[in-house]
């Protein structure tokens, strides 16, 4: 079984990061933005679901978690809780019927909206009709 050897160093001489794992990181070629990785942390914690480490409980810092992470299936020692879970979708659920009633709202006042503005039209049309 062969490895696969890593990349070759770029042509432009770019500032080498100290490498902290075993993989190869293409960070140094291609760094993420700020919100780039604010929006990979969110999907990693949205896809991994609720875990908790048996001895790892009470360092669960979210900055942690990447997407190699998420994406990889859990180890042994992983537990998936069953009340968090539950948790996690009652608080969606919850979400999720707050931004409804939003958009409801938000669409009952478009409506209104866009009906004003005909019956402005129509009238402002009547008045250049008239003149």
């Amino acid at each position: 079984m062969s490895t696969l050897a890593p990349p070759p160093p770029p042509v432009a001489s770019a500032p080498k990061r100290p490498s902290t794992s075993s993989s190869i990181s293409y960070e140094t070629y291609a760094p993420r933005s700020a919100s780039q990785i604010t929006r990979l942390q969110r999907i990693a914690a949205l896809t991994a679901g609720p875990t908790a480490s048996a001895s790892d409980s009470s360092n669960n810092d979210s900055a942690s978690w990447s997407i190699a992470k998420a994406m990889s299936p859990p180890s042994s020692d992983m537990v998936v809780g069953k009340s968090s879970s539950e948790s996690v979708v009652a608080s969606t659920l919850e979400k999720t019927v707050e931004t409804t009633d939003q958009i409801t709202a938000l669409l009952k006042h478009t409506t209104s909206l866009r009906l004003a503005l005909r019956a402005s039209i129509n009238i402002a049309d009547d008045i250049s009709n008239r003149h």
